[in-house]
């Protein structure tokens, strides 16, 4: 809530975080997708995300902000090899009233 509400960053350095900075993208690649100041940014279906993963040994996690809507979907699991991308994407098309392939 500090973040977005720019309590803890003014609203020029916040925004920064989100923006593209860096294409992390395969040659070809589509949707592109960019690194920010600490975060992957890109959209999905037309609403701009924020992510970032983390592991650590019999640990995954995943968070996906939607800054636009002030939604986030954080997934944290007991598993070294879990893709929680699809995960993630699941719970946001329930979130968002898309069909859930």
């Amino acid at each position: 809530m500090l973040i977005q509400n720019n309590q803890l960053l003014s609203p020029q350095n916040s925004g920064m975080m989100w923006k593209d900075k860096v294409n992390t993208s395969a040659a070809n690649k589509t949707p592109m997708e960019y690194y920010g100041y600490g975060w992957n940014v890109n959209e999905y279906k037309n609403l701009k995300i924020a992510h970032h993963n983390g592991t650590l040994p019999g640990f995954t996690s995943s968070y996906f902000r939607f800054i636009e809507s002030k939604s986030a979907v954080i997934v944290l699991t007991n598993a070294n090899n879990a893709y929680l991308k699809n995960i993630v994407l699941s719970i946001a098309n329930i979130i968002f009233d898309n069909t859930v392939k």
